[in-house]
């Protein structure tokens, strides 16, 4: 399990050396909020078809050579974005590059995790793994953000490049999952029940929803922020926060059981990212930014926690799951910040979080309309739950 951590925090502080620069290249070479929406579009687009695809094909026995590849993919494409992409148009180029590679790794690497022990055990590696990654994604805003204020947006992709060698060292090999798994079909369960699929239902769009908001807020929002003269670095620091909510969620869902069958554990974190996006719209000082960050934080944890539980959990065929849930991931990634760039061109900078939060209401809907026949869970003798 230490390497699956590991790899996991190197693979996000990577990913997000990367996708905090992009946006911030785009802005220096001249691109406006369109493009600004376009980039994650085409980044999102290739994701869910390659996670899909090679979530499928992520069988036990060879998935730790497909997460291998990734890494040597998402080498390629940070160097290519560092020295090749000297104009707007070839980022297009370029970008593709690094979701192809995501969805080499993560699939696969999930996928892995959920055959290292038995179910009751799932919520725990789950918790681990997730704060791993949310680590490094924290780690990774923060440092981009600094790095480019300081030298320009092409140091953090040259800082990428050489953490994708680290993590080609870092990550598991094939050979330790068979050391160390047990066989998938003690722990498979074919016969999932309609409560299950429901909650996994729920849990997808409520992710769907909060990874939209998280990428608006990655794309768009430099945007916004640089015109009213915050520097990078303060930007970078305000992506890390939300990133730390995040991470400390993950830490306290890994200490109880019993959260992921709790329909407030869905709706309760989406009300308070409704309510933490809300007031960027009125927004004119620092303060404020940093006030909303925790909130989109615990949205984030929580919908992304639930939405791979539901995936892994008796799951026999755990690799398609997990590619998935991936691909509704980048789905989010891709509606919302595309949107969110046409009204910013048609209403300002500010209106793109007045979608944010009316997205987080249509989550609230979707997730009470889905959920509204599940009973609540058997509580176990002994067993701490949260409150639901």
């Amino acid at each position: 399990m230490g390497r699956y951590a590991a790899a996991a925090f190197t693979a996000d502080y990577m990913f997000y050396l990367t996708y905090t620069a992009v946006p911030l290249k785009a802005i220096a070479l001249g691109g406006g909020p369109l493009i600004l929406g376009l980039l994650p579009a085409l980044s999102s687009t290739v994701y869910i078809l390659s996670a899909l695809y090679f979530g499928r094909i992520a069988h036990p026995g060879r998935r730790m050579r497909m997460a291998r590849l990734g890494i040597l993919t998402l080498i390629a494409g940070a160097l290519a974005l560092r020295f090749a992409a000297s104009r707007v148009g070839l980022l297009f180029v370029f970008l593709p590059l690094v979701p192809i590679g995501g969805a080499l790794f993560w699939p696969a690497i999930q996928a892995d995790l959920g055959d290292l022990g038995s179910p009751d055990s799932l919520g725990k590696r789950i918790g681990r793994f997730n704060m791993s990654w949310s680590s490094g994604k924290m780690l990774g805003f923060l440092t981009a953000g600094h790095l480019a204020q300081a030298f320009g947006a092409a140091a953090p992709l040259g800082l990428a490049a050489v953490m994708g060698a680290v993590l080609f060292v870092l990550a598991p090999w094939d050979r330790e999952r068979a050391q160390t798994a047990e066989p998938v079909a003690e722990h498979a369960d074919v016969h999932v029940t309609s409560r299950q699929r429901s909650f996994r239902i729920a849990a997808w769009g409520s992710n769907l929803v909060a990874y939209g908001v998280m990428g608006t807020l990655i794309y768009q929002f430099p945007k916004r922020v640089l015109s009213l003269g915050v520097r990078e670095g303060t930007l970078g620091s305000f992506l890390a926060l939300v990133q730390l909510t995040q991470t400390l969620t993950f830490v306290c869902l890994s200490r109880f059981k019993g959260w992921e069958r709790r329909r407030a554990s869905l709706v309760v974190p989406l009300l308070v990212g409704l309510v933490s996006v809300a007031p960027i719209v009125l927004w004119r000082g620092q303060g404020w930014i940093f006030a909303c960050a925790p909130g989109v934080g615990i949205a984030l944890g929580f919908s992304y926690s639930s939405s791979l539980y539901h995936s892994l959990h008796r799951e026999a065929d755990s690799g398609r799951f997990t590619g998935i849930h991936e691909a509704i991931l980048g789905s989010g990634g891709f509606v919302l910040p595309l949107m969110s760039g046409a009204i910013a061109m048609a209403a300002g900078l500010a209106a793109p979080y007045a979608l944010c939060a009316a997205a987080f209401a249509g989550a609230i809907a979707f997730v009470l309309h889905r959920l509204r026949c599940v009973g609540a869970p058997q509580r176990s003798p002994g067993t701490s739950q949260l409150a639901g």
